[in-house]
């Protein structure tokens, strides 16, 4: 993530964005969670890169996930759930400003 976001580089932050949807899927090693969250990765992921360029740069949100991988790799659930709380809330925001209508 580190390398993405300093290139800037939208592919390969798009490649190891689906590798850590994945891996985060088998380490929760939950079939059901797995089975709910898969199409969701589908859609959301369809969704954030027709969109994200218009408010949020790669390089913010590769670091957002990047502190989330780094997080998840050390095994601190508190330093996880901090750094999943300030990705989700970037991506509200920017959700937020794709379906704003100008007042």
């Amino acid at each position: 993530f580190r390398k993405a976001a300093k290139d800037k580089d939208d592919a390969l932050f798009r490649k190891i964005d689906k590798e850590l949807n994945d891996l985060t899927v088998i380490a929760a090693r939950n079939e059901f969670a797995a089975a709910a969250m898969s199409p969701l990765h589908g859609m959301s992921r369809r969704f954030w890169f027709g969109n994200f360029h218009h408010f949020a740069g790669v390089t913010e949100m590769a670091n957002l996930h990047g502190v989330l991988a780094a997080a998840i790799a050390k095994g601190s659930e508190s330093e996880a759930g901090k750094a999943l709380d300030q990705l989700i809330d970037c991506v509200e925001a920017l959700t937020r400003k794709t379906f704003s209508t100008p007042d």
